[in-house]
C-alpha cells in the first residue's frame, strides 16, 4: 500500500469543508470581489453578483479533472481543472497574540450581497459581519476570532485562521491540460500562493500540514516548528 502523500504549506487555498464552515458564518463575504490586479490579470468576474469564483483544493467527487470552487454567486460548485480566469483567494495562519498591531487594528465590517439560495433556487439579499484585520498588504478574514479569544484566556496557544478578503490575482490553472484534480500536483498554483509574501511575512506563518489520505481537505497547524522558530527569533534578539 502506498504510503500517503504528505503537504507542508504556509499558504495555500481553502479546501471545500473550510469553504462550506466560512459560508455558514459569513456569506455575505463568500462571492469575493476583484482586487485590482485581479481584475487587470484577466480574472472573471459577474456583473450580476459584482464577484468571480476561486479555486477550492478539493477534487470534485467522482472525476479526475474537476475542482470545487468558491463561486460568484457565494454557492459551492465545481470548474474543470484547467480554468485560466479563476481568481486566487489564499488562506494562511498566525499565532494569536492580542497585543499585536494585527490584532489591535482588526475592525468589524458588515457586506450586503446577493447570493445563490439552493433551497429555493433563488436569488436573495443576505447581510453578514465579519473581523477584517490586515496582513502586509491584504485585508483578511479572520474566520475564529471568538474561538481564539476563548483559547488566549484559558491559556492555550491560539492560532488565527485568514483568508485574504479579496481574490488578490488570477490564479494558475489547477492543472494546465485537465490531467488531474490533485492539489499536490499544482505546482505552479501552490507557488503563486506563497509567492504573495515576503520572507519576513512567511516567517510569522503557521504552517500546516496536509495528507492525500482525505485529499488535503483538512490543514493542520504545526506548532512546534512556529514556536521553534519564535524562540530562535528571540534568542538572535537577546544576543544582539
Amino acid at each position: 500500500m502506498a504510503k500517503p502523500t504528505i503537504l507542508r504549506e504556509k499558504v495555500y487555498i481553502p479546501s471545500a469543508s473550510e469553504y462550506d464552515a466560512a459560508r455558514r458564518k459569513y456569506l455575505a463575504f463568500m462571492g469575493a470581489k476583484l482586487s485590482e490586479k485581479a481584475r487587470n490579470d484577466g480574472a472573471g468576474e459577474s456583473d450580476d453578483y459584482i464577484a468571480g469564483y476561486f479555486f477550492l483544493r478539493s477534487p470534485f467527487l467522482g472525476s479526475t479533472d474537476r475542482v470545487y470552487c468558491g463561486h460568484d454567486d457565494a454557492a459551492r460548485d465545481w470548474y474543470y481543472a484547467s480554468a485560466s480566469n479563476a481568481g486566487l483567494r489564499v488562506a494562511f495562519n498566525l499565532i494569536y497574540n492580542p497585543e499585536c498591531d494585527l490584532v489591535r487594528g482588526c475592525r468589524m465590517e458588515t457586506r450586503k450581497a446577493l447570493v445563490w439560495n439552493p433551497e429555493n433556487g433563488k436569488d436573495e439579499t443576505v447581510e453578514s459581519t465579519a473581523p477584517i484585520v490586515k496582513f502586509g498588504k491584504y485585508d483578511c478574514i479572520w474566520l475564529n476570532k471568538e474561538e481564539c479569544e476563548s483559547a488566549y484566556t484559558k491559556g492555550e496557544t491560539a492560532v488565527m485562521q485568514l483568508w485574504t478578503l479579496d481574490l488578490v490575482a488570477k490564479a494558475e490553472p489547477f492543472a494546465e491540460n485537465d490531467d488531474h484534480n490533485d492539489y499536490a500536483k499544482a505546482k505552479k498554483l501552490r507557488a503563486q500562493c506563497e509567492s504573495l509574501f515576503t520572507e519576513e511575512e512567511l516567517a510569522e506563518m503557521v504552517e500546516v500540514e496536509m495528507s492525500s489520505e482525505d485529499g488535503y481537505e483538512k490543514a493542520t497547524p504545526i506548532l512546534e516548528i512556529q514556536n521553534a522558530a519564535v524562540n530562535k527569533h528571540n534568542t538572535e534578539e537577546e544576543s544582539e
